[in-house]
């Protein structure tokens, strides 16, 4: 697993392989004032940085925080699946927000299930 440093020492507590997530502190360039910046600009820099890595871990599916943009951008660039893991409570429903979940719309009556498929990334 990489990870933020807070997180190393309960990761190897619980058994689990971890290293630092090169990248995660911010550089002269970083505009952390911007938060799309914030979070794809770095996020950019950090999937490049921490290829090497998933390289040599020779990974088959990245399980990327849904606030960790790099790595489902890392998984991109090293053509393998990936998958975006929310560990935070999910809101109520609401009238003003989209639905809970991918927000993605019923497959439509025409289609058949077993040959079209429909992703969220």
């Amino acid at each position: 697993m990489l990870t933020g440093t807070e997180w190393l020492d309960v990761a190897r507590a619980a058994g689990i392989e971890a290293a630092e997530l090169d990248g995660l502190e911010p550089t002269a360039a970083d505009d952390d004032r911007d938060a799309g910046a914030k979070i794809h600009h770095r996020a950019a820099r950090m999937a490049v940085l921490n290829l090497p890595r998933l390289r040599a871990l020779a990974v088959d599916l990245v399980v990327s925080d849904v606030i960790t943009a790099c790595g489902g951008m890392a998984a991109e660039l090293l053509a393998i699946p990936w998958i975006e893991l929310s560990p935070h409570p999910l809101y109520l429903p609401s009238k003003g927000l989209p639905p809970v979940g991918s927000g993605l719309a019923a497959a439509p009556a025409s289609a058949v299930a077993c040959e079209t498929r429909y992703c969220a990334r």
